[in-house]
């Protein structure tokens, strides 16, 4: 699996952290400012701004906007917490309520946004999508391994699992934020269980069999 401390693309960064607490608190902030302003309005000085630190600050630790975009982006990425089970609708239940949690807040969403974000460096093209992949070959491992066990009907597209469960949970979270209504733990749990319930039968290839 790829990890983003292994990508070769990896900026150098000019200096050391001096406090861990000001290097995140930069980092957070250069991920919101990065989701609700654009590249095109991505700079370190609103960055040290929004942070409450000095410039200096920033540049000890990064040479340009661009590394320090690339530390906020991979600091962001979260692993999804999923693994093949015995069984393929606990396993997408858990998919879908790590989706969920992830893009519950505007922070989860700076992959995605960085995916089709105009005049981003190509080395964080190249990052996020790495970052996607990883994510990508977990859930064809949780497929693969339901095909394995009969669950699956083999001559399912992956990537037609893939699409449908992860576009469901994306469409329903934009709403959330949308609406202003982040989707909260029990909230999660209970759509989860609905889609899936709801897409299961045909996901699996088993949707004549139940008719």
């Amino acid at each position: 699996m790829i990890k983003p401390t292994d990508d070769p693309t990896k900026p150098k960064k000019m200096g050391r952290p001096r406090n861990a607490e000001v290097d995140r608190r930069i980092l957070v902030t250069a991920i919101d400012l990065f989701i609700r302003a654009g590249w095109a309005d991505f700079s370190i000085d609103e960055v040290a701004r929004r942070a409450k630190v000095g410039k200096a600050s920033i540049y000890l630790r990064w040479r340009d906007k661009g590394d320090l975009l690339f530390d906020a982006l991979s600091a962001a990425y979260q692993p999804w917490d999923i693994h093949p089970t015995n069984s393929f609708r606990d396993d997408l239940e858990r998919l879908v309520v790590a989706i969920l949690s992830e893009l519950s807040t505007y922070a989860g969403w700076a992959i995605n946004r960085a995916q089709s974000e105009p005049g981003l460096p190509p080395r964080l093209y190249v990052l996020c999508q790495n970052l996607i992949n990883a994510r990508l070959e977990g859930v064809t491992t949780l497929i693969e391994a339901a095909k394995a066990r009969g669950e699956v009907a083999a001559d399912v597209p992956n990537d037609l699992i893939m699409e449908t469960v992860t576009g469901a949970a994306l469409g329903h979270s934009g709403l959330a934020l949308l609406a202003k209504q982040p989707s909260q733990s029990a909230d999660r749990t209970g759509y989860a269980s609905t889609l899936v319930n709801f897409l299961y039968p045909v996901l699996t290839g088993r949707h004549s069999e139940s008719a």
